[in-house]
């Protein structure tokens, strides 16, 4: 017996170290639980050299100019361009401010620093580095008085990184937006975490940012138990979030202090008091009520799932904000949350058809997505591809691009309670037992989309539409993302340069406008069968089948028709 037990913990201990290959998609720049709708500082313009060579490959020749101080370090301070010739970014030590050096201070260098690394890391990353206009750095020196200030320069509209990005041909004017040109400091970077995975008081915010007014509204509630859910039930969705603590919100969100909003919102400890006053969307009286922040449950599968009665018939109902790869409820993994909830809806509500709302999903990861996909698919997904990963140095048949395909098991096989083994059977990690033993094989499904549906949702999408699987899209214009990156930088700042597009089985990925439903002709994206329904203003309750994405999706599956689009939405064909 102990013999058995010391191969299960070895086996666990191997599994576990392995490297990860997942492609995870980290969406927009906002978090991801404050959705903001106004566009970051963009660059509009950018100034590349007279000559428009075609840069050669890369070179190892280097185009620093070192000498050796009296201590034996390299002074790294003075740097030569030389047009395409790019040294490796980790040969770039030091940072522009001391106290964003990972490491010691002698190794303290510049801005010039920081500019060369930022040029040599995107030629490496970048999807369409082969296309770059060499750009020298020594002409976007700005000379900031402190770390704040260099920050908003590398960000900012006539910023190197969106300068030189926009060199390329490729990465046009349709591409040039805040999903592709992310610029956060690490605090930034650690805020989203701590929003996503730390204490909370348990609602998911809207920010409008209306030219004549900035509010914040209530999206919904998530992660509720116990006796902070009598609280939350006082709070609907559309609920105007006056102020908390006595800090006006609308203050805070017109003078652009986020950082003092998320730190009143997303507080570091449990147990914190919040005086919360808000307008109610419905009476339009204020209400106070008093929250305590709480480790939040973060669901994939938002809220309760749900099943609509259609005749004799039910409609599976999904919410599914996020697609990624973080342990959810009591630490189970997605897949297996996954399996529990098709479980249900196979076995226990027994759908024929199902609305998986994917609104407010932005990021995730691939493999999870494929997951979803083939518990709907099921029997359509054998053998099928599911994303193809196009690297920028060749076509989708080159060895460096790898596949994503549609995953009908587990692959955290040490979540025994992802597939449900036999209790009397041997615990084997193979694919047999952990199969998802819940796939709905279904012949079509409703998705309702929105702007902030992105990324990973859109791979979703595009996925099943490339295996002529039946997709019936609800809402509007997706964000149009089928560029994929990670953050990468050093001295407290990180770029989220997009590295790879996504295909799906046809070879298809060029979604950079986004999809739509196919009778909404006003807007850019490409038509998939469906009905276009309103970007509505959180006026009706959550899951209700008076929600104007839900019963657009209640009257097609009816009767096949849509319901009119509303005679002032701009440049609506009639």
């Amino acid at each position: 017996m102990l013999h058995k037990v010391f191969w299960f913990f070895l086996v666990i201990l191997v599994l576990a170290g392995c490297s990860d290959n997942r492609r995870v998609d980290h969406g927009t720049p906002s978090t991801s639980s404050v959705s903001v709708t106004s566009a970051s500082d963009l660059p509009a313009s950018s100034q590349p050299p007279s000559e428009h060579e075609n840069p050669p490959a890369k070179s190892t020749a280097s185009s620093m100019t070192q000498s050796s101080s009296s201590d034996g370090h390299t002074d790294q301070s003075q740097y030569v361009w030389k047009r395409d010739v790019y040294p490796e970014s980790d040969l770039f030590k030091g940072c522009a401010f001391a106290e964003k050096s990972a490491s010691s201070i002698r190794d303290t260098g510049s801005e010039l620093t920081e500019l060369f690394y930022l040029r040599s890391v995107i030629k490496e990353k970048f999807h369409w580095g082969n296309e770059l206009t060499d750009l020298d750095p020594n002409g976007y020196l700005k000379k900031p008085a402190n770390f704040e200030q260099h920050l908003t320069n590398m960000r900012g509209r006539k910023g190197y990184y969106a300068g030189f990005l926009r060199t390329s041909m490729s990465f046009s004017d349709d591409l040039i937006s805040d999903k592709y040109l992310s610029v956060l400091s690490d605090e930034e970077l650690e805020m989203q975490k701590r929003i996503s995975n730390s204490a909370s008081f348990g609602i998911n915010w809207s920010i409008d940012q209306a030219k004549e007014r900035k509010m914040l509204f209530v999206r919904y509630t998530e992660g509720v138990t116990g006796s902070q859910f009598d609280k939350l039930e006082n709070i609907e969705r559309g609920d105007r979030l006056i102020s908390v603590n006595d800090t006006d919100v609308e203050t805070l969100l017109s003078s652009g202090d986020f950082e003092t909003l998320y730190k009143l919102l997303y507080p570091k400890k449990l147990g914190a008091i919040g005086k919360f006053v808000f307008e109610s969307r419905t009476s339009k009286t204020t209400k106070t009520v008093n929250l305590t922040s709480f480790d939040v449950i973060n669901f994939m599968i938002n809220e309760k799932y749900y099943a609509y009665v259609d005749g004799n018939e039910k409609l599976g109902y999904l919410i599914v904000p996020r697609l990624d790869t973080e342990l959810t409820y009591r630490g189970r993994h997605p897949e297996a949350e996954l399996n529990v909830v098709f479980d249900d809806l196979k076995n226990l509500f027994k759908v024929k058809d199902l609305i998986v709302d994917l609104r407010y999903t932005s990021f995730g990861s691939l493999d999870v997505a494929s997951q979803l996909a083939t518990l709907i698919a099921g029997n359509y997904t054998d053998d099928r591809v599911f994303a193809r990963h196009k690297a920028s140095s060749g076509d989708v048949s080159s060895k460096s691009n790898k596949e994503t395909p549609f995953i009908f098991h587990c692959l955290n096989y040490y979540f025994p309670t992802c597939a449900y083994p036999d209790n009397n059977a041997d615990f084997v990690f193979i694919k047999r037992i952990h199969r998802f033993r819940h796939m709905l094989h279904l012949k079509r499904v409703f998705v309702i989309v929105s702007k902030e549906t992105c990324g990973v949702a859109e791979a979703f999408i595009n996925a099943l539409l490339g295996i002529d699987f039946e997709v019936i899209l609800i809402g509007g214009n997706t964000c149009g993302k089928p560029y994929f990156g990670s953050y990468v930088g050093k001295c407290g700042i990180k770029y989220n340069i997009p590295e790879f597009q996504v295909l799906n089985e046809k070879n298809f990925g060029g979604y950079e406008k986004g999809f739509r439903p196919s009778n909404a002709k006003h807007l850019p994206g490409i038509p998939v069968k469906g009905c276009f329904a309103e970007e509505n203003d959180f006026s009706h309750p959550w899951r209700s089948p008076s929600d104007p994405y839900i019963a657009a999706a209640l009257q097609y599956r009816k009767d096949g028709t849509c319901p009119p689009i509303p005679k002032d939405v701009k440049g609506r064909d009639d």
